[in-house]
């Protein structure tokens, strides 16, 4: 019965490590922010190009590590939709040290219709 009760809290300190740190780490804001016609300036990929009769969009918001130890290589992902299709705009943040709130801002998307984002949790994933 030790033996389990060992193997047990084994297994659940493995996973809590495999997490990384992300069950500390949770979205205080965001906001789908839109541009229309503006210029590619700040695109994370310089040759996209933007429709005549279409919008720039991104998400701007706030990322809290509630823990006591720095996460690295975040990404954080929301999924939008046009009401058809549906597009993932993610952000990249490099370090959220323990008990502070980060920045965060996706790259940009072109669309010609209009995005709004999917009512759900975002997703937030933690590189090694």
């Amino acid at each position: 019965m030790t033996r389990r009760l060992l193997a047990v809290v084994l297994l659940a300190a493995i996973v809590a490590g495999c997490n990384g740190g992300a069950a500390d780490l949770s979205v205080v804001t965001k906001v789908l922010k839109r541009d229309v016609n503006a210029p590619t300036a700040g695109s994370s990929d310089p040759g996209m190009s933007i429709p005549s009769s279409g919008s720039i969009f991104w998400v701007e918001g706030k990322m809290k590590n509630s823990g006591t130890e720095e996460v690295k290589k975040v990404t954080v992902a929301f999924r939008a939709t046009d009401g058809n299709a549906k597009v993932v705009l993610s952000a990249e943040i490099l370090s959220v040290p323990p008990g502070k709130t980060v920045d965060f801002r996706t790259p940009i998307h072109g669309s010609r219709t209009e995005l709004r984002l999917i009512d759900e949790d975002p997703a937030i994933t933690v590189g090694r």
